[in-house]
Protein backbone atom coordinates (compact mmCIF):
# COMPACT_ATOMS: atom_id res chain seq x y z
CA UNK A 1 0.00 0.00 0.00
CA UNK A 2 2.82 2.40 0.84
CA UNK A 3 4.43 1.78 -2.55
CA UNK A 4 1.03 2.25 -4.22
CA UNK A 5 0.70 5.71 -2.66
CA UNK A 6 4.37 6.51 -3.24
CA UNK A 7 4.14 5.97 -7.01
CA UNK A 8 0.75 7.70 -7.45
CA UNK A 9 0.70 10.83 -9.60
CA UNK A 10 -1.82 12.52 -7.30
CA UNK A 11 -3.78 11.53 -4.17
CA UNK A 12 -6.94 13.15 -2.82
CA UNK A 13 -7.72 13.28 0.91
CA UNK A 14 -11.48 13.63 1.32
CA UNK A 15 -12.18 15.20 4.74
CA UNK A 16 -15.83 14.42 5.43
CA UNK A 17 -15.91 16.53 8.61
CA UNK A 18 -14.33 19.74 7.26
CA UNK A 19 -16.54 22.39 5.59
CA UNK A 20 -15.30 24.51 2.69
CA UNK A 21 -15.59 27.66 4.84
CA UNK A 22 -13.44 26.33 7.70
CA UNK A 23 -10.85 28.73 9.13
CA UNK A 24 -7.83 26.43 8.90
CA UNK A 25 -5.49 28.40 11.15
CA UNK A 26 -7.97 28.78 14.01
CA UNK A 27 -7.05 26.69 17.01
CA UNK A 28 -9.64 23.94 17.26
CA UNK A 29 -10.64 24.31 13.61
CA UNK A 30 -12.41 21.44 11.84
CA UNK A 31 -9.29 20.84 9.76
CA UNK A 32 -7.04 20.56 12.82
CA UNK A 33 -9.44 18.15 14.54
CA UNK A 34 -10.44 16.15 11.46
CA UNK A 35 -10.73 12.40 11.93
CA UNK A 36 -8.47 12.01 8.90
CA UNK A 37 -5.49 13.08 11.05
CA UNK A 38 -6.37 10.48 13.70
CA UNK A 39 -6.82 7.36 11.56
CA UNK A 40 -3.73 5.15 11.59
CA UNK A 41 -4.02 4.10 7.95
CA UNK A 42 -3.94 7.69 6.67
CA UNK A 43 -0.45 8.22 8.07
CA UNK A 44 1.13 6.54 5.06
CA UNK A 45 -1.37 8.30 2.77
CA UNK A 46 0.03 11.58 4.10
CA UNK A 47 3.74 10.72 3.94
CA UNK A 48 4.13 8.48 0.89
CA UNK A 49 2.63 10.52 -2.01
CA UNK A 50 4.47 13.46 -3.49
CA UNK A 51 1.24 15.34 -4.18
CA UNK A 52 -1.74 15.22 -1.80
CA UNK A 53 -4.78 17.43 -2.35
CA UNK A 54 -7.14 17.99 0.61
CA UNK A 55 -10.82 18.48 -0.23
CA UNK A 56 -13.71 19.46 2.03
CA UNK A 57 -16.90 17.50 2.65
CA UNK A 58 -18.54 19.38 -0.25
CA UNK A 59 -15.55 18.63 -2.50
CA UNK A 60 -14.03 22.11 -2.35
CA UNK A 61 -10.24 22.21 -2.55
CA UNK A 62 -8.73 23.14 0.82
CA UNK A 63 -5.08 23.03 -0.21
CA UNK A 64 -2.20 20.62 -0.84
CA UNK A 65 0.35 18.95 1.35
CA UNK A 66 2.89 21.49 0.11
CA UNK A 67 0.80 24.62 0.64
CA UNK A 68 -0.42 23.44 4.05
CA UNK A 69 2.91 21.94 5.11
CA UNK A 70 3.53 24.13 8.15
CA UNK A 71 0.00 23.57 9.44
CA UNK A 72 0.17 19.82 8.89
CA UNK A 73 3.53 19.67 10.68
CA UNK A 74 1.93 21.46 13.64
CA UNK A 75 -1.04 19.04 13.65
CA UNK A 76 0.87 15.79 13.23
CA UNK A 77 4.34 16.49 14.63
CA UNK A 78 5.90 15.19 11.40
CA UNK A 79 8.75 17.38 10.17
CA UNK A 80 7.96 19.24 6.98
CA UNK A 81 11.17 17.91 5.42
CA UNK A 82 9.65 14.44 5.69
CA UNK A 83 6.33 15.56 4.22
CA UNK A 84 8.13 17.26 1.31
CA UNK A 85 10.42 14.22 0.72
CA UNK A 86 13.53 16.31 1.33
CA UNK A 87 14.58 13.93 4.11
CA UNK A 88 14.29 10.18 3.43
CA UNK A 89 12.54 8.04 6.01
CA UNK A 90 15.60 5.91 6.71
CA UNK A 91 17.36 9.04 8.03
CA UNK A 92 14.77 9.32 10.80
CA UNK A 93 15.18 7.24 13.97
CA UNK A 94 12.81 4.39 14.72
CA UNK A 95 11.61 6.16 17.87
CA UNK A 96 10.78 9.35 15.98
CA UNK A 97 8.90 7.46 13.28
CA UNK A 98 6.93 5.61 15.96
CA UNK A 99 6.08 8.94 17.59
CA UNK A 100 4.22 9.99 14.42
CA UNK A 101 1.71 7.21 15.08
CA UNK A 102 1.43 7.80 18.83
CA UNK A 103 -1.87 9.68 18.61
CA UNK A 104 -3.34 7.98 15.54
CA UNK A 105 -6.02 5.34 16.06
CA UNK A 106 -7.11 2.18 14.28
CA UNK A 107 -10.35 0.23 14.48
CA UNK A 108 -8.55 -3.09 14.79
CA UNK A 109 -5.65 -3.40 17.19
CA UNK A 110 -3.51 -5.29 14.66
CA UNK A 111 -3.63 -2.30 12.32
CA UNK A 112 -1.53 -0.32 14.78
CA UNK A 113 1.34 -2.41 13.39
CA UNK A 114 0.17 -3.16 9.85
CA UNK A 115 -0.39 0.51 9.01
CA UNK A 116 3.31 1.16 9.79
CA UNK A 117 4.82 -1.53 7.56
CA UNK A 118 5.56 0.90 4.75
CA UNK A 119 6.94 3.53 7.13
CA UNK A 120 9.67 1.06 8.14
CA UNK A 121 9.89 -0.84 4.83
CA UNK A 122 8.99 -4.06 6.64
CA UNK A 123 7.33 -7.06 5.02
CA UNK A 124 5.55 -9.49 7.32
CA UNK A 125 2.30 -11.51 7.23
CA UNK A 126 -0.89 -9.77 8.35
CA UNK A 127 -2.65 -12.11 10.77
CA UNK A 128 -5.89 -10.61 12.02
CA UNK A 129 -6.79 -12.09 15.37
CA UNK A 130 -3.30 -11.89 16.86
CA UNK A 131 -4.11 -8.65 18.70
CA UNK A 132 -1.24 -6.72 20.27
CA UNK A 133 1.20 -9.45 19.21
CA UNK A 134 1.24 -7.73 15.79
CA UNK A 135 3.01 -4.67 17.18
CA UNK A 136 5.53 -6.89 18.95
CA UNK A 137 6.21 -8.75 15.71
CA UNK A 138 6.72 -5.46 13.91
CA UNK A 139 9.32 -4.37 16.47
CA UNK A 140 11.10 -7.73 16.26
CA UNK A 141 11.32 -7.32 12.48
CA UNK A 142 12.64 -3.78 12.92
CA UNK A 143 15.35 -5.07 15.26
CA UNK A 144 16.44 -7.58 12.62
CA UNK A 145 16.48 -5.08 9.74
CA UNK A 146 17.25 -1.61 11.16
CA UNK A 147 20.39 -1.05 13.34
CA UNK A 148 18.75 1.50 15.62
CA UNK A 149 18.38 1.08 19.37
CA UNK A 150 16.10 4.08 19.69
CA UNK A 151 13.33 1.48 19.52
CA UNK A 152 14.02 0.99 23.25
CA UNK A 153 13.73 4.72 24.05
CA UNK A 154 9.93 4.78 24.38
CA UNK A 155 8.72 6.48 27.53
CA UNK A 156 5.52 7.48 29.33
CA UNK A 157 7.18 10.76 30.39
CA UNK A 158 9.59 13.24 28.76
CA UNK A 159 13.27 12.34 28.71
CA UNK A 160 14.75 13.48 32.01
CA UNK A 161 18.13 15.15 32.50
CA UNK A 162 19.69 14.60 35.91
CA UNK A 163 23.19 15.53 36.98
CA UNK A 164 24.23 12.63 39.19
CA UNK A 165 26.13 13.33 42.41
CA UNK A 166 29.56 11.83 42.73
CA UNK A 167 29.12 8.17 43.69
CA UNK A 168 32.49 7.98 45.45
CA UNK A 169 33.93 11.38 46.51
CA UNK A 170 37.71 11.25 46.50
CA UNK A 171 38.79 14.89 46.68
CA UNK A 172 37.77 17.81 48.86
CA UNK A 173 36.20 19.56 45.85
CA UNK A 174 34.16 16.47 45.02
CA UNK A 175 33.08 16.12 48.65
CA UNK A 176 31.89 19.72 48.72
CA UNK A 177 29.99 19.22 45.46
CA UNK A 178 28.41 16.03 46.81
CA UNK A 179 27.29 17.77 49.98
CA UNK A 180 25.79 20.71 48.07
CA UNK A 181 23.89 18.49 45.63
CA UNK A 182 20.13 18.33 46.31
CA UNK A 183 19.26 15.22 48.25
CA UNK A 184 17.64 12.70 45.92
CA UNK A 185 16.48 9.12 46.33
CA UNK A 186 15.62 6.70 43.56
CA UNK A 187 12.86 4.14 43.94
CA UNK A 188 12.75 1.77 40.95
CA UNK A 189 9.56 -0.05 39.96
CA UNK A 190 8.83 -2.62 37.28
CA UNK A 191 6.49 -1.26 34.62
CA UNK A 192 3.14 -3.01 34.20
CA UNK A 193 4.08 -3.73 30.62
CA UNK A 194 7.54 -5.13 31.37
CA UNK A 195 8.97 -5.92 27.96
CA UNK A 196 11.66 -3.66 26.53
CA UNK A 197 9.44 -3.63 23.45
CA UNK A 198 6.60 -1.13 23.61
CA UNK A 199 3.05 -2.45 23.79
CA UNK A 200 1.61 0.12 21.35
CA UNK A 201 2.66 3.21 19.36
CA UNK A 202 1.33 5.59 22.03
CA UNK A 203 4.31 4.64 24.21
CA UNK A 204 6.48 6.72 21.84
CA UNK A 205 4.58 9.98 22.32
CA UNK A 206 7.65 11.68 23.89
CA UNK A 207 10.16 10.27 21.38
CA UNK A 208 9.88 12.76 18.52
CA UNK A 209 13.19 14.46 19.36
CA UNK A 210 15.19 11.23 19.69
CA UNK A 211 17.84 10.46 17.09
CA UNK A 212 20.17 7.51 16.66
CA UNK A 213 23.92 8.10 16.46
CA UNK A 214 26.59 6.11 14.56
CA UNK A 215 28.49 3.38 16.37
CA UNK A 216 31.85 5.18 16.21
CA UNK A 217 30.29 8.32 17.68
CA UNK A 218 28.71 6.14 20.38
CA UNK A 219 32.14 4.77 21.33
CA UNK A 220 33.64 8.26 21.29
CA UNK A 221 31.01 9.61 23.69
CA UNK A 222 31.63 6.66 25.96
CA UNK A 223 35.31 7.60 25.91
CA UNK A 224 36.30 4.34 24.24
CA UNK A 225 38.68 4.18 21.25
CA UNK A 226 37.35 3.00 17.89
CA UNK A 227 37.59 -0.77 17.62
CA UNK A 228 36.91 -1.32 21.32
CA UNK A 229 35.07 -4.56 22.00
CA UNK A 230 31.60 -3.03 22.05
CA UNK A 231 30.11 -4.86 19.07
CA UNK A 232 27.43 -3.60 16.77
CA UNK A 233 24.06 -4.59 18.14
CA UNK A 234 22.73 -7.88 16.86
CA UNK A 235 19.62 -9.80 17.85
CA UNK A 236 18.78 -13.47 17.57
CA UNK A 237 15.50 -15.19 18.36
CA UNK A 238 15.35 -18.12 20.73
CA UNK A 239 12.78 -19.97 22.79
CA UNK A 240 13.87 -17.86 25.76
CA UNK A 241 13.42 -14.53 24.01
CA UNK A 242 15.55 -12.22 21.88
CA UNK A 243 19.23 -12.65 22.68
CA UNK A 244 21.49 -9.59 22.51
CA UNK A 245 24.26 -7.73 24.30
CA UNK A 246 23.60 -4.50 26.17
CA UNK A 247 25.94 -1.94 27.67
CA UNK A 248 24.72 -1.37 31.22
CA UNK A 249 25.75 0.32 34.46
CA UNK A 250 24.38 -0.59 37.94
CA UNK A 251 22.11 2.13 39.36
CA UNK A 252 23.21 1.18 42.87
CA UNK A 253 26.67 2.56 42.10
CA UNK A 254 25.34 5.94 40.99
CA UNK A 255 22.72 7.19 43.43
CA UNK A 256 21.81 7.28 47.08
CA UNK A 257 19.12 5.06 48.55
CA UNK A 258 17.24 5.02 51.83
CA UNK A 259 18.95 2.88 54.47
CA UNK A 260 18.01 -0.71 55.26
CA UNK A 261 16.64 -1.70 51.88
CA UNK A 262 17.58 -4.42 49.41
CA UNK A 263 15.01 -3.58 46.72
CA UNK A 264 17.52 -2.08 44.29
CA UNK A 265 19.54 -5.15 43.40
CA UNK A 266 19.47 -5.92 39.68
CA UNK A 267 18.57 -2.41 38.48
CA UNK A 268 20.63 -0.86 35.69
CA UNK A 269 20.89 1.97 33.23
CA UNK A 270 20.92 0.60 29.69
CA UNK A 271 23.11 3.04 27.73
CA UNK A 272 21.71 3.56 24.22
CA UNK A 273 23.43 4.99 21.11
CA UNK A 274 20.80 7.74 20.99
CA UNK A 275 20.39 11.37 21.91
CA UNK A 276 17.52 13.81 22.32
CA UNK A 277 17.50 17.36 20.99
CA UNK A 278 15.41 18.36 24.01
CA UNK A 279 18.30 17.59 26.37
CA UNK A 280 20.87 20.31 26.86
CA UNK A 281 24.53 19.70 26.22
CA UNK A 282 26.26 18.08 23.28
CA UNK A 283 27.67 14.60 23.59
CA UNK A 284 25.02 13.15 25.90
CA UNK A 285 23.56 9.66 25.57
CA UNK A 286 20.17 8.29 26.55
CA UNK A 287 19.85 5.53 29.12
CA UNK A 288 16.80 3.37 29.83
CA UNK A 289 15.86 2.10 33.28
CA UNK A 290 15.82 -1.69 33.23
CA UNK A 291 15.93 -4.65 35.58
CA UNK A 292 17.92 -7.86 35.14
CA UNK A 293 16.63 -11.03 36.75
CA UNK A 294 17.74 -14.67 36.55
CA UNK A 295 15.94 -16.86 34.05
CA UNK A 296 16.07 -20.55 33.08
CA UNK A 297 19.57 -21.97 32.85
CA UNK A 298 21.15 -18.91 34.39
CA UNK A 299 20.11 -16.64 31.54
CA UNK A 300 19.67 -12.97 32.34
CA UNK A 301 16.21 -11.65 31.51
CA UNK A 302 15.93 -7.90 30.95
CA UNK A 303 12.68 -6.10 31.72
CA UNK A 304 11.46 -2.52 31.53
CA UNK A 305 11.02 -0.33 34.58
CA UNK A 306 11.01 3.24 35.79
CA UNK A 307 12.20 5.19 38.81
CA UNK A 308 10.69 7.79 41.08
CA UNK A 309 13.21 10.56 41.69
CA UNK A 310 12.27 12.13 45.01
CA UNK A 311 13.94 15.37 46.03
CA UNK A 312 14.34 16.66 49.56
CA UNK A 313 11.47 19.15 49.13
CA UNK A 314 9.03 16.27 48.54
CA UNK A 315 8.61 16.70 44.78
CA UNK A 316 9.09 13.65 42.58
CA UNK A 317 9.49 12.79 38.93
CA UNK A 318 8.76 9.49 37.19
CA UNK A 319 11.49 8.55 34.72
CA UNK A 320 11.80 5.77 32.13
CA UNK A 321 14.55 7.30 30.01
CA UNK A 322 17.14 9.83 31.11
CA UNK A 323 20.05 11.64 29.50
CA UNK A 324 23.62 11.06 30.70
CA UNK A 325 25.80 14.14 30.27
CA UNK A 326 29.38 13.86 28.95
CA UNK A 327 30.55 14.55 32.51
CA UNK A 328 28.56 11.60 33.84
CA UNK A 329 29.65 9.34 30.99
CA UNK A 330 33.28 10.09 31.85
CA UNK A 331 32.75 9.44 35.57
CA UNK A 332 30.85 6.19 35.01
CA UNK A 333 33.22 4.81 32.37
CA UNK A 334 34.79 2.25 34.70
CA UNK A 335 31.32 0.96 35.66
CA UNK A 336 30.11 0.18 32.13
CA UNK A 337 30.03 -3.47 31.15
CA UNK A 338 28.54 -5.62 28.42
CA UNK A 339 25.99 -8.19 29.45
CA UNK A 340 24.37 -10.91 27.36
CA UNK A 341 20.65 -10.72 28.04
CA UNK A 342 17.37 -12.09 26.79
CA UNK A 343 14.39 -9.87 26.02
CA UNK A 344 11.44 -12.12 26.91
CA UNK A 345 8.66 -12.32 24.38
CA UNK A 346 5.90 -9.95 25.54
CA UNK A 347 3.18 -12.57 25.62
CA UNK A 348 5.28 -14.65 28.02
CA UNK A 349 5.68 -11.75 30.39
CA UNK A 350 1.91 -11.32 30.62
CA UNK A 351 0.90 -14.97 30.43
CA UNK A 352 0.35 -15.29 34.17
CA UNK A 353 -2.03 -12.32 34.20
CA UNK A 354 -4.80 -14.54 32.84
CA UNK A 355 -4.24 -17.36 35.28
CA UNK A 356 -5.73 -17.67 38.69
CA UNK A 357 -4.38 -15.26 41.18
CA UNK A 358 -1.48 -15.30 43.57
CA UNK A 359 -0.54 -18.88 44.34
CA UNK A 360 1.89 -18.17 47.16
CA UNK A 361 0.66 -18.87 50.70
CA UNK A 362 -1.13 -15.99 52.34
CA UNK A 363 1.65 -15.75 54.89
CA UNK A 364 3.93 -14.61 52.05
CA UNK A 365 1.69 -11.69 51.11
CA UNK A 366 2.90 -8.33 52.34
CA UNK A 367 1.89 -4.74 51.69
CA UNK A 368 4.45 -1.97 51.28
CA UNK A 369 3.92 1.76 51.03
CA UNK A 370 5.58 3.24 47.95
CA UNK A 371 8.68 5.10 49.22
CA UNK A 372 7.98 8.05 46.93
CA UNK A 373 4.44 8.32 48.38
CA UNK A 374 5.83 8.42 51.90
CA UNK A 375 8.41 11.05 50.94
CA UNK A 376 5.97 13.27 49.08
CA UNK A 377 3.31 13.07 51.79
CA UNK A 378 5.95 14.05 54.32
CA UNK A 379 7.00 16.95 52.13
CA UNK A 380 3.40 18.17 52.04
CA UNK A 381 3.13 18.26 55.81
CA UNK A 382 1.88 14.76 56.66
CA UNK A 383 3.50 12.59 59.30
CA UNK A 384 3.11 9.06 57.98
CA UNK A 385 3.24 5.73 59.77
CA UNK A 386 2.64 2.36 58.16
CA UNK A 387 2.78 -0.72 60.34
CA UNK A 388 1.43 -4.20 60.83
CA UNK A 389 -0.04 -5.00 64.26
CA UNK A 390 2.00 -7.78 65.93
CA UNK A 391 -1.03 -10.01 66.48
CA UNK A 392 -2.41 -9.52 62.98
CA UNK A 393 0.44 -10.27 60.58
CA UNK A 394 -1.68 -9.86 57.43
CA UNK A 395 -3.16 -6.52 58.47
CA UNK A 396 -1.69 -3.05 58.06
CA UNK A 397 -2.53 0.40 59.33
CA UNK A 398 -1.63 3.59 57.46
CA UNK A 399 -1.86 6.88 59.34
CA UNK A 400 -1.30 10.26 57.69
CA UNK A 401 -1.52 13.23 60.05
CA UNK A 402 -1.40 16.94 59.20
CA UNK A 403 -2.38 20.09 61.05
CA UNK A 404 -5.91 19.94 59.66
CA UNK A 405 -6.77 16.31 59.04
CA UNK A 406 -5.95 12.76 60.14
CA UNK A 407 -6.38 9.83 57.77
CA UNK A 408 -6.31 6.25 59.01
CA UNK A 409 -6.66 3.28 56.68
CA UNK A 410 -6.73 -0.30 57.93
CA UNK A 411 -5.88 -2.97 55.35
CA UNK A 412 -6.51 -6.68 55.71
CA UNK A 413 -6.03 -9.63 53.36
CA UNK A 414 -9.29 -11.56 53.14
CA UNK A 415 -9.06 -15.19 51.97
CA UNK A 416 -11.30 -16.22 49.06
CA UNK A 417 -14.64 -17.77 50.02
CA UNK A 418 -14.57 -21.52 50.39
CA UNK A 419 -16.78 -23.42 47.99
CA UNK A 420 -16.90 -26.31 50.45
CA UNK A 421 -18.42 -23.98 53.02
CA UNK A 422 -21.35 -23.22 50.74
CA UNK A 423 -20.16 -19.69 49.97
CA UNK A 424 -20.90 -18.01 46.71
CA UNK A 425 -18.38 -18.29 43.89
CA UNK A 426 -15.19 -16.34 44.53
CA UNK A 427 -14.39 -13.21 42.59
CA UNK A 428 -12.64 -13.52 39.25
CA UNK A 429 -9.16 -14.91 39.74
CA UNK A 430 -10.06 -16.72 42.94
CA UNK A 431 -7.27 -15.13 44.93
CA UNK A 432 -7.28 -13.29 48.24
CA UNK A 433 -8.90 -9.87 48.43
CA UNK A 434 -7.56 -6.77 50.08
CA UNK A 435 -10.08 -4.85 52.16
CA UNK A 436 -9.52 -1.25 53.19
CA UNK A 437 -11.46 0.51 55.93
CA UNK A 438 -10.68 4.22 56.09
CA UNK A 439 -11.45 6.90 58.64
CA UNK A 440 -10.96 10.63 58.27
CA UNK A 441 -10.93 13.07 61.18
CA UNK A 442 -11.17 16.75 60.29
CA UNK A 443 -9.73 18.85 63.08
CA UNK A 444 -11.59 22.05 62.16
CA UNK A 445 -14.51 21.91 62.07
CA UNK A 446 -14.50 18.57 63.89
CA UNK A 447 -16.01 15.89 61.66
CA UNK A 448 -15.65 12.13 61.30
CA UNK A 449 -16.05 10.23 58.02
CA UNK A 450 -15.76 6.41 57.74
CA UNK A 451 -15.39 4.61 54.40
CA UNK A 452 -14.92 0.98 53.40
CA UNK A 453 -13.83 -0.28 50.00
CA UNK A 454 -12.69 -3.67 48.74
CA UNK A 455 -10.24 -4.54 46.01
CA UNK A 456 -11.23 -7.81 44.32
CA UNK A 457 -8.91 -10.76 43.72
CA UNK A 458 -5.21 -10.02 43.63
CA UNK A 459 -3.95 -10.93 40.18
CA UNK A 460 -0.34 -10.99 39.10
CA UNK A 461 1.25 -7.94 37.42
CA UNK A 462 -1.76 -5.74 37.90
CA UNK A 463 -2.29 -2.17 38.93
CA UNK A 464 -5.76 -1.36 40.22
CA UNK A 465 -7.69 1.45 41.84
CA UNK A 466 -9.87 1.35 44.89
CA UNK A 467 -13.02 3.36 44.55
CA UNK A 468 -12.26 6.94 45.54
CA UNK A 469 -12.96 7.59 49.21
CA UNK A 470 -14.43 11.05 49.77
CA UNK A 471 -14.21 12.79 53.13
CA UNK A 472 -15.93 16.15 52.84
CA UNK A 473 -13.53 18.38 50.90
CA UNK A 474 -10.88 15.65 50.70
CA UNK A 475 -10.62 12.60 48.46
CA UNK A 476 -8.22 9.73 49.06
CA UNK A 477 -7.24 7.66 46.04
CA UNK A 478 -5.41 4.37 46.53
CA UNK A 479 -3.64 2.24 43.95
CA UNK A 480 -2.22 -1.25 44.29
CA UNK A 481 0.44 -2.92 42.20
CA UNK A 482 1.32 -6.59 42.53
CA UNK A 483 4.92 -7.52 41.83
CA UNK A 484 7.38 -10.31 42.41
CA UNK A 485 10.51 -9.27 44.29
CA UNK A 486 13.03 -11.89 45.19
CA UNK A 487 11.48 -14.94 46.82
CA UNK A 488 8.35 -13.13 48.02
CA UNK A 489 5.32 -11.34 46.67
CA UNK A 490 4.67 -7.66 47.23
CA UNK A 491 1.57 -5.56 46.84
CA UNK A 492 2.70 -1.96 46.63
CA UNK A 493 0.39 0.77 47.84
CA UNK A 494 0.25 4.27 46.36
CA UNK A 495 -1.61 7.10 48.11
CA UNK A 496 -3.00 10.28 46.58
CA UNK A 497 -4.89 12.95 48.53
CA UNK A 498 -6.92 15.45 46.47
CA UNK A 499 -8.58 18.62 47.71
CA UNK A 500 -12.01 19.94 46.80
CA UNK A 501 -11.04 21.69 43.55
CA UNK A 502 -9.47 18.47 42.25
CA UNK A 503 -5.88 19.68 42.35
CA UNK A 504 -3.50 17.07 43.67
CA UNK A 505 -2.51 18.37 47.06
CA UNK A 506 -0.54 15.39 48.19
CA UNK A 507 0.51 12.16 46.52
Amino acid sequence: MYLWYRTAHICYAFLTDVPRTDNLTRRGSSFRTSRWFQCGWTLQELIAPELVVFVSKDWGIIGTKATLGALIEDITGIDRAILDHKTPLDKVSVAARMSWAANWETTRIEDQAYSLLGIFDIHMPMLYGEGSRAFSRLQEEILRRIPDQSIFAWTYHPVFTYDFPFPRPVTQTQREEEESHPELCVFPTLANQRSLLASEPSRFQHSRSITSIPHDDYLRRLGLPAGTNVPLHEYSNSAHGIRTELLIVPISDLVKYPPNTDAWHGWYLMVLPCESSECTGKGSLLARICCLSPGPGGRQLVQSGYVSLVESNGTYTLVHVLALSPRDLARFRALFHLSTVYIPHPERLCASAGRDAVTLPESDLRLTLSPWARAVLHGQGYDVTFESPPLEPRSYILTATSASVVFEVAFAFVPPPSADAGASAPAQGGGPRLEATARCLLRSPPAFHPQTTTFASLRSRQTALFSDMRFGVHTMRLTLEYSERGPGTAVQLGVEIIDVDLRVADG
